[in-house]
């Protein structure tokens, strides 16, 4: 995974930038990511009840383990594997969440917003994503 991604960084201009979906999911990948680039990236957690997670399984495309089962497997993972790094996230002021038991409407507009303002931060006055 991060030999694709470093190869995909590598191709992109100084001027652009990436957004990279279920990355990292733990803190080793994390570590990996802030050694290789030598920056700590901003994270965007979409965060939603565990009962909007149980409507999603049959609104997108099937994984082989998208049922119940596969679910609460799914979601331990999270927990004991993804949840530590993303509070070192949001220790260091890079986490944002975005809530996922909003319409997907207001869900899209915080997302906008939320890269907006990281690119502002990065790369000063940016027209793109308003």
């Amino acid at each position: 995974t991060l030999q694709v991604l470093e190869r995909k960084i590598m191709q992109l201009s100084s001027s652009e930038g990436i957004v990279i979906v279920g990355f990292p999911r733990d803190v080793i990948q994390a570590q990996t990511f802030e050694e290789k680039f030598g920056q700590v990236p901003m994270l965007l957690l979409i965060d939603c009840s565990e009962l909007e997670l149980g409507r999603n399984l049959g609104r997108r495309e099937r994984r082989m383990d998208d049922n119940v089962n596969g679910a609460h497997r799914r979601l331990a993972l999270y927990r004991k594997v993804t949840l530590p790094m993303l509070k070192a996230f949001d220790e260091k002021n890079r986490l944002r969440i975005i809530d996922g038991d909003a319409d997907e409407e207001q869900m899209v507009r915080d997302l906008k917003r939320a890269i907006y303002v990281e690119t502002q931060r990065l790369f000063g006055k940016f027209e793109g994503l308003r």
